[in-house]
């Protein structure tokens, strides 16, 4: 696996945030890529502003219901627009 470099973005208010462990990507016959993709392709498919509805779903995309040898966290985090 190759260092990531680091990056600061903007993130507009009404944006879901995703924060996850490792757990949720990484598969030992596969490429920690592989699962950033599928994450990706996940999280793309989503609408909606309901953060549980979001963790449900991803969840259930990620593991296809299989359980999981390593632990995972999941935080889906709407960033609500700041009072003027």
């Amino acid at each position: 696996s190759r260092p990531r470099p680091e990056a600061s973005v903007d993130i507009p208010a009404g944006s879901m945030l995703v924060w996850y462990s490792d757990g949720l990507l990484e598969r030992r016959d596969e490429d920690l890529d592989a699962g950033l993709e599928r994450l990706l392709s996940v999280t793309s498919r989503l609408d909606g502003d309901d953060p549980q509805a979001w963790r449900d779903t991803v969840m259930q995309e990620m593991t296809a219901g299989h359980r999981l040898l390593d632990d995972v966290v999941l935080i889906c985090l709407r960033l609500q627009p700041s009072p003027h």
